[in-house]
Protein backbone atom coordinates (compact mmCIF):
# COMPACT_ATOMS: atom_id res chain seq x y z
CA UNK A 1 0.00 0.00 0.00
CA UNK A 2 1.54 3.39 -0.64
CA UNK A 3 1.21 6.36 1.39
CA UNK A 4 -2.32 7.64 0.19
CA UNK A 5 -3.93 4.00 0.33
CA UNK A 6 -3.14 3.92 4.20
CA UNK A 7 -4.37 7.39 4.79
CA UNK A 8 -7.56 6.47 2.87
CA UNK A 9 -7.60 3.70 4.71
CA UNK A 10 -7.30 5.21 8.22
CA UNK A 11 -10.12 7.73 7.26
CA UNK A 12 -12.62 4.69 6.73
CA UNK A 13 -11.56 3.62 9.71
CA UNK A 14 -11.69 6.35 11.72
CA UNK A 15 -15.20 7.04 9.89
CA UNK A 16 -16.24 3.18 11.11
CA UNK A 17 -15.21 4.33 14.89
CA UNK A 18 -17.37 7.82 14.72
CA UNK A 19 -20.49 5.77 13.61
CA UNK A 20 -20.24 3.10 16.22
CA UNK A 21 -20.32 5.54 18.72
CA UNK A 22 -23.40 6.89 16.95
CA UNK A 23 -24.74 3.64 17.33
CA UNK A 24 -24.04 3.00 20.84
CA UNK A 25 -25.83 6.59 21.77
CA UNK A 26 -28.78 5.35 20.13
CA UNK A 27 -28.59 2.56 21.61
CA UNK A 28 -27.96 3.33 24.94
CA UNK A 29 -30.77 5.59 24.83
CA UNK A 30 -29.09 8.80 25.00
CA UNK A 31 -29.97 10.18 22.01
CA UNK A 32 -32.74 9.30 19.58
CA UNK A 33 -35.03 10.04 16.34
CA UNK A 34 -38.51 11.25 18.01
CA UNK A 35 -39.82 8.02 17.61
CA UNK A 36 -39.34 4.02 17.92
CA UNK A 37 -39.21 3.50 14.24
CA UNK A 38 -37.09 5.96 13.20
CA UNK A 39 -34.77 5.60 15.65
CA UNK A 40 -34.69 1.49 14.45
CA UNK A 41 -33.75 3.31 11.12
CA UNK A 42 -31.23 5.03 12.18
CA UNK A 43 -29.03 2.70 13.83
CA UNK A 44 -30.01 0.54 10.61
CA UNK A 45 -28.63 3.40 8.38
CA UNK A 46 -25.54 3.78 10.44
CA UNK A 47 -24.48 -0.31 10.83
CA UNK A 48 -25.36 -0.43 7.15
CA UNK A 49 -22.62 1.85 6.40
CA UNK A 50 -20.16 0.84 8.95
CA UNK A 51 -20.49 -2.61 6.92
CA UNK A 52 -19.63 -0.64 3.59
CA UNK A 53 -17.22 1.39 4.62
CA UNK A 54 -15.51 -2.00 5.98
CA UNK A 55 -15.79 -3.29 2.33
CA UNK A 56 -14.20 -0.17 1.39
CA UNK A 57 -11.48 -0.14 3.18
CA UNK A 58 -10.92 -3.64 2.50
CA UNK A 59 -10.94 -2.65 -0.87
CA UNK A 60 -8.50 0.43 -0.72
CA UNK A 61 -5.77 -2.42 1.27
CA UNK A 62 -6.42 -4.37 -1.91
CA UNK A 63 -6.51 -1.67 -4.56
CA UNK A 64 -3.54 -2.98 -6.49
CA UNK A 65 -4.86 -6.63 -6.85
CA UNK A 66 -8.00 -5.58 -6.89
CA UNK A 67 -7.57 -3.31 -9.90
CA UNK A 68 -5.88 -5.82 -12.16
CA UNK A 69 -8.68 -8.67 -11.54
CA UNK A 70 -11.39 -5.83 -11.57
CA UNK A 71 -11.09 -2.41 -14.21
CA UNK A 72 -13.76 -0.98 -13.57
CA UNK A 73 -13.68 -1.39 -9.33
CA UNK A 74 -13.87 2.45 -8.81
CA UNK A 75 -17.73 1.55 -9.62
CA UNK A 76 -18.26 -1.17 -7.45
CA UNK A 77 -20.34 -0.55 -4.43
CA UNK A 78 -22.22 -3.45 -3.08
CA UNK A 79 -20.70 -4.50 -0.51
CA UNK A 80 -21.98 -8.36 -0.87
CA UNK A 81 -20.40 -8.73 -4.20
CA UNK A 82 -17.35 -6.62 -3.57
CA UNK A 83 -16.52 -8.60 -0.61
CA UNK A 84 -16.97 -11.72 -2.73
CA UNK A 85 -14.58 -10.32 -5.32
CA UNK A 86 -11.78 -9.73 -2.16
CA UNK A 87 -11.81 -13.18 -1.30
CA UNK A 88 -11.38 -14.36 -4.68
CA UNK A 89 -7.95 -12.40 -5.53
CA UNK A 90 -6.84 -12.53 -2.01
CA UNK A 91 -8.47 -14.75 0.76
CA UNK A 92 -6.90 -13.01 3.97
CA UNK A 93 -7.95 -9.83 2.86
CA UNK A 94 -10.56 -9.34 5.87
CA UNK A 95 -9.24 -6.97 8.68
CA UNK A 96 -7.88 -8.78 11.34
CA UNK A 97 -10.06 -7.77 14.68
CA UNK A 98 -7.70 -7.71 17.49
CA UNK A 99 -7.19 -5.26 20.67
CA UNK A 100 -5.18 -2.79 22.01
CA UNK A 101 -3.41 -3.91 25.19
CA UNK A 102 -0.49 -2.62 27.21
CA UNK A 103 2.89 -3.98 26.13
CA UNK A 104 5.69 -5.69 27.75
CA UNK A 105 8.52 -4.49 25.51
CA UNK A 106 10.90 -1.44 27.03
CA UNK A 107 9.28 1.87 25.38
CA UNK A 108 6.66 0.22 23.51
CA UNK A 109 3.06 1.17 25.42
CA UNK A 110 0.59 -0.37 23.50
CA UNK A 111 0.61 -4.17 21.73
CA UNK A 112 -2.32 -5.85 19.27
CA UNK A 113 -3.12 -9.15 20.79
CA UNK A 114 -5.89 -11.12 18.52
CA UNK A 115 -9.33 -10.82 19.40
CA UNK A 116 -11.68 -13.86 20.46
CA UNK A 117 -14.60 -14.60 18.43
CA UNK A 118 -16.92 -12.08 19.63
CA UNK A 119 -16.51 -10.14 16.22
CA UNK A 120 -18.21 -9.08 13.35
CA UNK A 121 -17.23 -12.03 10.20
CA UNK A 122 -17.79 -11.67 7.13
CA UNK A 123 -20.73 -13.94 6.49
CA UNK A 124 -21.88 -12.22 9.16
CA UNK A 125 -21.60 -8.66 7.70
CA UNK A 126 -22.92 -10.05 4.28
CA UNK A 127 -26.10 -11.45 6.19
CA UNK A 128 -26.94 -8.05 7.99
CA UNK A 129 -25.96 -5.62 5.24
CA UNK A 130 -29.17 -7.26 3.93
CA UNK A 131 -31.26 -7.15 6.59
CA UNK A 132 -30.23 -3.18 7.41
CA UNK A 133 -31.27 -2.70 3.89
CA UNK A 134 -34.74 -3.69 4.31
CA UNK A 135 -34.78 -0.82 6.91
CA UNK A 136 -34.09 1.49 4.55
CA UNK A 137 -37.13 1.39 2.43
CA UNK A 138 -40.55 2.02 2.60
CA UNK A 139 -43.41 0.07 4.00
CA UNK A 140 -46.12 -0.51 1.32
CA UNK A 141 -49.03 1.21 3.52
CA UNK A 142 -51.55 -1.71 1.81
CA UNK A 143 -49.04 -4.68 2.90
CA UNK A 144 -49.96 -6.68 5.55
CA UNK A 145 -47.04 -5.73 8.38
CA UNK A 146 -47.32 -2.11 7.38
CA UNK A 147 -51.24 -2.38 8.52
CA UNK A 148 -50.41 -3.90 12.07
CA UNK A 149 -47.46 -1.35 12.56
CA UNK A 150 -49.28 2.09 11.47
CA UNK A 151 -51.78 0.53 14.08
CA UNK A 152 -49.36 0.09 16.86
CA UNK A 153 -47.67 3.29 16.05
CA UNK A 154 -50.94 5.44 16.11
CA UNK A 155 -51.59 3.63 19.47
CA UNK A 156 -48.52 5.04 20.91
CA UNK A 157 -47.76 8.17 19.30
CA UNK A 158 -51.30 9.64 18.46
Amino acid sequence: MDPTDIEKYAGTMSEIKLRTEVIHLFLSGQREARYIPTTVETIGLQFRKVFELIAFASLVANRNQYSLAYSDFAKHWEAAKLLKNLRRINPNFYPKPVIEVQSDRPGVLHALKDRDQDYLTQEDLIEAHGRCGALMHGANPLGRQSIMRSTNTASRYG
